[in-house]
């Protein structure tokens, strides 16, 4: 593994906690996938847009003020070619307002989607244990992991 541009060599431990990280990755989003795809989908949608608002808002800034240049520096009253960049930066300011709303609505949304879902995974296979396992005091540090809200540790996987 590379690390600021030296070799580093990683201890067994470190390449073991690795490979979990990139499995346990892997399995939780499996799951979103499995328990809603649109939102997930949709999600990835809003983050990416977000990511690209500021270059459109630059674009849009650029564009307005070249415009207005022309405008100005022609001596013209037409205000024609500057409409379409008003139009882009009202729709990327909108965009810029809804996308955090949009965003939490579907993080929401997803929370609770695999709220059902792992609850319901860890009824069902508590349906199918023996008694006798609730029963071993070595199956109580299980019985009380599955008790404290084991999904919202897996929607901190997607929300962070």
């Amino acid at each position: 593994m590379i690390v600021d541009g030296e070799r580093v060599k990683l201890r067994p431990t470190e390449y073991r906690l690795l490979y979990h990280l990139v499995n346990n990755a892997g399995w939780a989003l499996k799951t979103f996938w499995q328990t809603n795809p649109t939102l997930l989908s949709g999600m990835l949608a809003f983050a990416l847009v977000r990511g690209i608002l500021p270059a459109g808002l630059a674009l849009f800034a650029r564009g307005l003020v070249n415009s207005l240049v022309d405008l100005f520096g022609a001596g013209a009253t037409d205000i024609g070619p500057v409409i379409p960049w008003l139009v882009m930066g009202f729709v990327l300011t909108l965009a810029e307002a809804v996308m955090p709303l949009a965003h939490k609505y579907s993080l929401s949304r997803l929370r609770d989607d695999i709220n059902i879902r792992v609850t319901g995974d860890i009824l069902d296979h508590a349906a199918k244990l023996d008694l006798a396992f609730f029963e071993d005091p070595d199956s109580q540090r299980v019985v009380e992991r599955a008790q404290q809200n084991t999904a919202e540790r897996f929607t901190s996987f997607i929300q962070d």
